[in-house]
């Protein structure tokens, strides 16, 4: 996709857009740098980590990238081996790799997000480096004692030195006389050696090396021999401190070096996921949604908004409209050409960019300002004529700049190329440019590339009558009100208006009606016949809309009259299912207290007696309807189906039926036991209140 036809569609400045709502200027700058791709395979899998990046965000599982930085420059340092990275460079780096290897685990075990989770898998583990690093560097940026052992011998010799040179003070400042001498009895430290604050009248009675005077000239700092020799080896082992610290700091940074490989691609996929979480949150801020990627060349945009447009709107800029009126637009299926007529300010320019920007939007995996169902084909090139300025500095006229940029169109346009020519035609004589355009029209057509014009010239307007490949289209204006409307009608071509708008903007009323008198005379008989196609579109499209309602209407009866037709039946099955359950209660109690009677029977006699009643009982319920769908529920089960159990109240699995005995095999608790036929429900009785 060449820069130009991109800037022409001000593709740098809908994506700058998305940059800002990225996390951090690695997933900014991969939002920036990305361009549209005529690769099938590297498309679908950007709009892939997109989609699936919309869906945790709106879950609010999306994986967080606080404190991932940019170590890009720390990175640079160590490819140059110049020095040691300094601790602030150390931390900042840990904490990119800690943000890493989150992302990465967060990510790494989803199944319902496969592209990110590829992207993550791609980073590294940093455990062992991390390690290196939290030894070698604290949070607040020092260097510990446990980061060399050399190093903590000598802070060891340090702190021991510190103390005796302290000792040293306390006994010089406890000498008799000493302290009139003296502005303040608190030693100083000057580049790592201890020296007294004497007075400068006092300063010859008081021996030592003098270091500085104060800015006044009133204090004199003066080294008292007895520190000399012990700052010289305090001096020594600072520089002997600097020295290891200096080592820990180089074997980190080896030691980096060695990961900067693994580092490199993690800052890659950690700005690919900051920028995929860059383009869900502005999807979310504005309503736009994936794109699917045609099989064909059907380019279909439904409710397509202009980026920058839609900004302005929700900015409240000067200028900007009250809304923005989403486009629908169709290309490449039943036609390749469709050329937008009508007056300028008429809203032809905006459908063309929003056309334009949009497809290149969505061919670089960015989530577009449009409605689900938005499908773009797989261009491999854009050719774009948008704007009428001058090219000065190469003498060129607007008729020749617009043809120096149509040129390699004409050359190199084809079945997979989108041409966007804004004003064809036009910076000429009209009836020139219309031939011209024409021709120019015609070769693309011969190309099979998909064109978007939009012309004021009224000739072009019968190409669509003769040549099967192309349409007529026109953006509603509003001529009462000079306010373009942004509703795009496929079909029809669109009237300049001009003369309606020169009467609205106060031009003489004799004037006006001397222009009407004249286009009338020379109006072509093909006018006449787009007029008579308009007003017969027109009210097809009336009786079309007064048809949709009935349907909508008829739609909405028949939906209500088959939720009263379902809630009538649900209700009936809960019913029959509480009666049925009722029922089978009820038997179940009754066969109780005859089992208990017959255990408690004495008498032979009684307790056959009360055996043949509860046989009869049996066969009683096995007659009836709900007794024979019992049984034919029964004749259906199969090891592992699952049978509610009054008597546990809950349900288990079967292991085995045997029919002959009228007993069932259960697992209960996880132990297998036999239950009788009459035991098992098929009815789950309904939950109790609460």
């Amino acid at each position: 996709m060449d820069v130009p036809s991109l800037e022409a569609l001000e593709f740098g400045r809908a994506t700058s857009l998305v940059a800002a709502c990225a996390t951090g200027p690695l997933g900014a700058d991969r939002v920036r740098s990305e361009r549209p791709s005529g690769d099938r395979e590297e498309v679908e899998r950007r709009l892939r980590e997109t989609s699936e990046t919309m869906l945790l965000l709106a879950a609010g599982e999306a994986p967080s990238l606080a404190g991932a930085g940019d170590p890009r420059g720390s990175l640079a340092k160590l490819a140059e081996g110049s020095a040691p990275l300094e601790p602030k460079e150390l931390l900042a780096l840990d904490g990119f790799l800690a943000a890493a290897e989150a992302a990465r685990d967060s990510l790494g075990g989803r199944g319902d997000c496969p592209a990110l989770r590829a992207l993550a898998r791609g980073i590294a583990d940093f455990a062992s480096v991390r390690a290196e690093l939290g030894r070698a560097v604290d949070p607040d940026g020092s260097i510990p004692d446990r980061s060399s052992p050399r190093l903590a011998r000598v802070r060891g010799e340090i702190a021991l030195l510190e103390q005796e040179i302290a000792g040293k003070v306390e006994a010089l400042l406890r000498r008799p006389g000493l302290r009139p001498h003296l502005q303040s009895r608190k030693p100083v430290w000057r580049d790592g050696r201890v020296l007294l604050a004497v007075k400068s009248g006092s300063r010859g009675r008081i021996p030592g090396v003098l270091h500085e005077r104060s800015g006044t000239g009133a204090t004199a700092f003066v080294e008292p021999p007895e520190l000399v020799e012990p700052g010289n080896r305090l001096a020594d082992l600072r520089v002997r401190e600097r020295r290891e610290t200096a080592a820990v700091l180089l074997a980190a940074t080896r030691r980096l070096l060695a990961a900067r490989p693994a580092i490199e691609e993690a800052c890659a996929r950690v700005g690919a996921l900051d920028a995929a979480l860059a383009k869900a949150r502005y999807a979310r801020e504005v309503g736009a949604t994936v794109p699917s990627i045609a099989e064909g060349r059907a380019l279909e945009l439904r409710g397509a908004r202009h980026p920058l447009l839609l900004e302005a709107v929700r900015r409240a800029l000067p200028g900007a409209p009250a809304e923005v009126v989403g486009l629908d637009l169709r290309l490449g299926s039943d036609f390749d050409l469709l050329l937008l007529t009508g007056p300028n300010t008429g809203g032809k320019t905006v459908a063309l960019k929003t056309a334009g920007l949009l497809a290149a939007l969505a061919l670089a995996g960015f989530p577009v300002c449009a409605k689900a169902g938005t499908t773009v084909p797989l261009y491999d090139a854009f050719f774009v004529d948008i704007g009428d300025e001058q090219e000065i500095a190469q003498s060129l006229s607007t008729f020749s700049s617009h043809l120096r940029r149509i040129a390699p169109a004409l050359e190199r346009a084809g079945e997979r190329s989108l041409v966007l020519l804004d004003e064809l035609g036009s910076g000429t004589d009209p009836g020139e440019g219309a031939a011209l355009a024409r021709a120019i029209l015609e070769r693309l057509l011969e190309r099979r590339a998909s064109v978007l014009a939009t012309t004021h010239l009224g000739p072009l307007k019968s190409l669509a009558y003769v040549h099967p490949r192309a349409e007529n289209g026109s953006v509603e204006f509003d001529a009462p009100t000079l306010r373009p409307l942004y509703r795009l009608r496929i079909g029809l071509p669109g009237e300049s208006n001009a003369l309606a708008v020169a009467a609205r903007l106060g031009l003489p009323g004799d004037v006006v009606s001397k222009a009407r008198e004249s286009l009338a005379g020379e109006r072509h008989p093909l006018d006449r016949a787009v007029e008579e196609v308009r007003d017969r579109r027109v009210e097809a499209e009336r009786s079309l809309e007064e048809a949709r309602r009935l349907g909508e209407e008829a739609a909405r009866e028949r939906a209500e009259v088959e939720a009263a037709r379902r809630a009538l039946e649900e209700a009936r099955r809960s019913v029959a299912a509480e009666a049925e359950s009722v029922v089978e209660e009820s038997f179940g109690r009754a066969r109780q207290v005859l089992e208990e009677e017959i255990g408690a029977a004495q008498s032979p006699a009684v307790r056959g007696g009360l055996e043949r009643l509860r046989g009869r009982l049996a066969e009683a319920l096995r007659s009836t309807p709900f007794g024979e769908r019992r049984l034919a529920f029964l004749r259906r089960l199969r090891r592992d189906d699952l049978v509610y159990l009054r008597r546990f109240r809950q349900r288990c699995p079967v292991r085995k039926v045997d029919f002959d005995r009228e007993v069932l095999s259960v697992l209960v608790g996880g132990m297998r036991m036999e239950v009788p036929f009459d035991e098992v429900s098929f009815v789950e009785p309904p939950p109790g209140p609460g």
